[in-house]
């Protein structure tokens, strides 16, 4: 900085300066913070939650923040009293969908190389004499419980198949003849 002084007289200037540590986070999508910051000064920081790449089928969870021991809020604050280096660490997760029309357990999101175990019944009584069997999930099996590590989203659609129960009759002929 410059400036400049009309001097009539004697002049003492005395220069003084505000110590300032360097601020630097980063997050997934960019830079989220990059610069000086006064002693003292307050520096908050926040990132989101939830980074949805693709909706409803590939996300980012925040987990913490690396530099910054202990923290694991997406949101933090605090007075800027030595420089910053960090990062908020997201973990990667897919969505696992599962169409069944008899209900199914095992669907939502998981993070990537997880093991995700689904289930869907093996078969449905529909009718008197009437069932629905599961015949296989469209491209992935046959079991009514497959396990498969996530490494994208996944698309369940479960198949059933109507199967007709046998039926034992006895029949009798007229009795007391």
């Amino acid at each position: 900085p410059t400036a400049s002084v009309k001097v009539l007289g004697p002049l003492k200037l005395n220069a003084v300066y505000q110590p300032q540590v360097y601020v630097q986070v980063r997050t997934p999508a960019g830079v989220l913070k990059k610069e000086w910051v006064t002693v003292g000064a307050d520096v908050p920081l926040e990132t989101p939650a939830i980074i949805e790449s693709v909706p409803d089928r590939d996300r980012y969870v925040f987990q913490k923040w690396s530099g910054m021991a202990g923290l694991v809020s997406p949101r933090i604050g605090g007075t800027a009293d030595q420089p910053v280096n960090a990062e908020a660490v997201y973990e990667r997760q897919f969505k696992v969908s599962v169409a069944a029309p008899y209900g199914s357990s095992g669907a939502g999101w998981y993070k990537q190389g997880a093991t995700a175990t689904v289930t869907v019944p093996s078969a449905v009584e529909k009718y008197f004499f009437l069932q629905d069997v599961f015949v296989g999930f469209a491209g992935y099996g046959k079991a009514p419980t497959m396990s498969l590590v996530v490494g994208e989203p996944v698309n369940l659609t479960s198949h059933p198949a109507a199967d007709e129960a046998p039926v034992n009759l006895l029949l009798r002929g007229p009795q007391g003849s």
